[in-house]
């Protein structure tokens, strides 16, 4: 995924420069991660490169990541929006980002590519 994604950001650059897409201001910033506890990112990928084509900012944390540095890399980027995860990480440590995010007083969105944190037990 990461090789086709390095051959087609050359042409994804050049549509979105003819499409003066470059020199207007991101439509949203977005912190991603899959948590810790999975190493598939697939989906996570194909999500970015969407959201890039649709001119939002896409902050990549990449795999495996803990809780505690998806808050530290939000709270400093500050995104407008924020997926975390993928469709085959953990449940709980997806709710322990929720739960996290939920006790910082964090206000922007959260999706999680799985159930939904109101399916989390309070730890």
């Amino acid at each position: 995924m990461k090789q086709a994604v390095a051959y087609l950001q050359p042409f994804l650059e050049a549509e979105k420069k003819a499409s003066g897409l470059d020199s207007k201001p991101a439509a949203g910033k977005v912190v991603m991660a899959t948590v810790k506890g999975d190493v598939h990112d697939i989906g996570k990928n194909i999500v970015g490169v969407v959201l890039q084509c649709n001119n939002y900012h896409v902050i990549d944390l990449g795999v495996m990541v803990p809780a505690q540095k998806i808050l530290e890399t939000a709270k400093r980027r500050r995104p407008t929006h924020r997926p975390v995860g993928t469709d085959h990480a953990p449940l709980d440590e997806m709710c322990h980002v929720a739960a996290e995010m939920e006790r910082e007083g964090f206000s922007v969105p959260l999706l999680i590519a799985a159930p939904p944190p109101a399916a989390c037990t309070p730890r």
